[in-house]
């Protein structure tokens, strides 16, 4: 089990794993794929939520944190049918914070490589017009989970548990402008702009069902 606080964020708050993820300093370097099986949320010593596998994968993509994970989504083509996803390699971008009418206004912009694992199709090629359309479906569901997670955080919790405040500091000439700011109040008034782009890197699937 792993722990992490908040730095940069003059908070409290902290998180604790109950699953395993691959980073620098897990020590098992044949392991790079996140088990996301859910995180405590804990506001000092008490527990405030927890986090389910999807918003765990949220979480470590907004702290850029995130390896690989197999994603299962609904097929665009068939509603009653769902594709397995192998997602990895997300870009290393950091999530813009402006300030607008005083409130935290928090820009995030996630790229991920993805693989097909498993779909049902009796062919071993997708035409790329299907593949666009899976490469949607992605977009569309993290998309869509990474808001309710953020806004989870923030209006839920109050608690910027993700560490985006150290990318706010840049709003304010001075430390005392900052600490004046006080980002833990503020952050529950926070609105998101969240944006995401995969890209499928072959049509052929690795299995198949």
């Amino acid at each position: 089990m792993q722990s992490y606080g908040t730095s940069g964020q003059n908070s409290s708050n902290m998180i604790e794993q109950n699953s395993s993820e691959s980073d620098s300093s897990s020590g098992d370097s044949n392991n790079n794929t996140n088990e996301n099986l859910g995180l405590a949320v804990f506001k000092g010593d008490k527990l405030i939520g927890e986090l389910d596998p999807i918003e765990t994968l949220c979480h470590l993509i907004v702290k850029n944190r995130f390896s690989s994970s197999i994603l299962t989504i609904p097929d665009p083509d068939y509603p009653n049918q769902t594709i397995d996803i192998y997602l990895y390699n997300q870009s290393k971008k950091h999530p813009k914070v402006d300030i607008i009418n005083n409130s935290p206004y928090i820009s995030l912009d996630v790229h991920l490589n993805a693989r097909i694992l498993s779909i049902n199709s009796s062919s071993k090629y997708i035409e790329q017009s299907r593949l666009d359309k899976i490469e949607n479906a992605i977009n569309l569901y993290l998309r869509q989970n990474i808001y309710n997670y953020l806004y989870r955080t923030s209006k839920t919790f109050h608690s910027d548990i993700a560490g985006i405040g150290r990318y706010a500091r840049c709003n304010f000439l001075t430390i005392s402008e900052w600490d004046k700011y006080n980002w833990l109040e503020n952050y529950k008034n926070s609105f998101f702009n969240v944006d995401v782009s995969s890209h499928v890197k072959s049509g052929y699937l690795l299995t198949e069902t």
